[in-house]
């Protein structure tokens, strides 16, 4: 029987992929390295921002709503969404690699939420000069 406090548990139904790459997030990663990961304008306690709400880690922005509930800039939300999408749909590695330095961003995590908001342009990813990818399943980092 699966534990009651098992936070994770629905993504086992939900998407195993997201679960398996959290899962190797949590044993894998030292430190505080900040991820990048889907967020939306209107995201709060949804399944956006997945992966920093279950490891902890940082992300560029997490729930939207959430981020301007507890006082964050308007602004500085709107700017980072838009930052984020940039990243994920720019076909241009400089300009990935440039947003990624503003934010310190050290995994850029790809799974089926970030594919399915965002037009991913994955072969900037593919680029060893400024990449490496270092989890591949249904859902991937790199980093």
């Amino acid at each position: 029987m699966p534990s009651l406090l098992d936070g994770m548990g629905y993504m086992r139904e939900l998407d195993m992929g997201d679960y398996n790459a959290i899962e190797w997030m949590q044993e894998n990663t030292e430190g505080s390295p900040v991820i990048l990961e889907a967020s939306e304008d209107d995201s709060s306690y949804s399944y956006a921002c997945r992966v920093s709400a279950n490891t902890g880690l940082p992300t560029v922005i997490g729930w939207a709503r959430h981020e301007r509930f507890w006082g964050r800039d308007h602004a500085e939300v709107r700017k980072r969404i838009e930052d984020v999408r940039s990243i994920y749909s720019t076909d241009s590695e400089e300009k990935a690699v440039e947003l990624m330095d503003k934010y310190n961003v050290s995994y850029v995590y790809i799974g089926r939420l970030e594919q399915q908001i965002y037009q991913v342009k994955t072969e900037k990813f593919e680029n060893e000069t400024y990449f490496e990818p270092v989890y591949q399943a249904q859902s991937q980092y790199i980093n």
